[in-house]
């Protein structure tokens, strides 16, 4: 088993960690390999995979590199949202009101990572005394949100809910704390339970055509084909994106990918441009009519090929207006 405690933490957050920025640039681009996925005729067992831990695994990691975020970033992620929402929206033009009330599809996760990091000041001196309390009843609420029986889905409520106690948890966990964390894992009992875990995405995917999406998406769980059966499902993301997370961790961390690395250190500006390049290549193939297979070479090769040339684009940018601003 590697022993990430040798030499230094990898974990460590002084300056740029190309380690953790290549899990960043993977989770990104499975986020849009998953939205591609919809729009093409694809088996439920690639999303119901897909969907145990992308999404849950990329909060965990937003909260842990915004430790000591600056309010002045925040303030710039608003202001990032209002533009790009009121202005740029590729769905509809919304007013401010709605933009706040409906955020466009694929704005909710920047419309809750402001909640997140606005709260957190709040937050943060009862995470450093009662850190274990404090985690357990917001996964508490994470889990009983989906018991109300009104429509939580206005103003971005239900999902913020949801994935809080995620970002919560990636705040309020050290370098320390989640290295050990890691190494509690030998090699053979992580991939014993992996495998349970693609087992079990089997298994449902077998015994029913609806997809966690769908839990996803309803809101509530009076909304969905399995009603309080959903509360099982949604802890099991919670358990599954830990494990899976650490599987990709050893992975990543012990083959660090440079062209992950270069995506990661981008990850608002590929997310917000390859809204508009996914969606209008998914609409290019399903007009093609190709089979699935190549369906979903295209879709793979061409959401990687444009998430870095984004990068490297706004990277060459980053550069130029530092270079400018010298005296």
């Amino acid at each position: 088993m590697k022993n990430f405690t040798e030499n230094n933490n990898i974990f460590a957050l002084s300056g740029r960690n190309s380690c953790l920025d290549s899990a960043k640039g993977l989770l990104i681009l499975l986020t849009f390999f998953g939205n591609f996925l919809h729009t093409i005729p694809c088996p439920g067992l690639p999303l119901n995979y897909l969907y145990l831990f992308h999404i849950p695994l990329f909060v965990f990691i937003s909260g842990y590199v915004s430790k000591h975020v600056s309010f002045r970033r925040t303030i710039m992620l608003i202001l990032i949202y209002l533009v790009y929402g009121l202005l740029l929206n590729p769905e509809a033009s919304l007013s401010l009101p709605e933009l706040l009330k409906t955020p466009p599809s694929f704005m909710w996760y920047i419309a809750s990572l402001i909640f997140w990091r606005l709260t957190q000041p709040l937050l943060a001196p009862a995470l450093r005394q009662y850190p274990g309390p404090v985690i357990l009843l917001f996964f508490a609420l994470s889990l009983g949100i989906g018991f109300v029986p009104y429509d939580i889905s206005q103003y971005n409520i239900s999902r913020t809910i949801t994935y809080w106690p995620l970002y919560l948890l990636g705040v309020s966990l050290s370098p320390a704390a989640l290295n050990k964390f890691i190494n509690n894992f030998p090699w053979i009992k992580l991939l014993f339970y992996n495998l349970l875990i693609l087992l079990f995405c089997l298994s449902f995917s077998a015994i029913t055509p609806t997809m966690y999406l769908d839990l996803y998406n309803k809101y509530n769980y009076a909304g969905t084909s399995w009603g309080s059966f959903s509360i099982v499902i949604r802890l099991t993301q919670f358990i599954a994106a830990a494990l899976i997370g650490t599987l990709l961790t050893r992975l990543i961390f012990k083959h660090s990918p440079k062209i992950l690395s270069q995506i990661g250190r981008q990850t608002l500006t590929v997310y917000i441009c390859l809204a508009y390049i996914i969606s209008a290549c998914s609409a290019c193939w399903r007009e093609l009519w190709l089979p699935l297979w190549q369906n979903i070479c295209l879709g793979t090769g061409g959401t990687f090929l444009c998430a870095w040339i984004i990068s490297r684009l706004a990277e060459t940018l980053s550069r130029l207006t530092a270079f400018c601003r010298r005296p």
